[in-house]
């Protein structure tokens, strides 16, 4: 829901309910599930945080992920790019915007009551605000 309402006044943004399901998901299978579209590696672009680059080698099937996708990682401050990613692997760092933004800190700061006016679009802010999302627990 969040996904859609961040994206709803941006004609230029599709989303994909591909993994709203109730089983867990896993990427390896949404990538496979866009190859089988007929999207090849360069038409499938995974955005993660370069935090999120460095725990890929532990995710299910990392191998399938880093032959079939193009991997987008944004460049956190203060943060290393990991080393030993395969070969194959094709990744382009971001560091244009580069901030140290990441889900768990929005998550974190709505917990501690603190604002993320600014960092998430209104609609987002709203919506986390009348859900009672990421309140700590009493």
């Amino acid at each position: 829901k969040m996904v859609e309402l961040a994206i709803a006044d941006n004609d230029r943004f599709e989303i994909s309910l591909l993994e709203r399901k109730t089983e867990p998901s896993f990427t390896f299978e949404s990538v496979l599930h866009f190859r089988s579209l007929g999207y090849d590696r360069a038409g499938i672009h995974l955005l993660v945080g370069s935090d999120s680059l460095g725990e890929m080698s532990s995710w299910r099937e990392p191998e399938t992920i880093f032959e079939n996708a193009t991997i987008l990682a944004m460049r956190r401050p203060g943060r290393e790019i990991p080393s030993g990613l395969p070969r194959e692997a094709a990744v382009v760092i971001m560091t244009a915007g580069m901030n140290s933004i990441s889900s768990s800190s929005i998550r974190d700061m709505v917990s501690k009551g603190r604002s993320v006016r600014y960092l998430v679009p209104r609609p987002v802010e709203e919506y986390i605000k009348a859900n009672s999302l990421y309140a700590a627990s009493e």
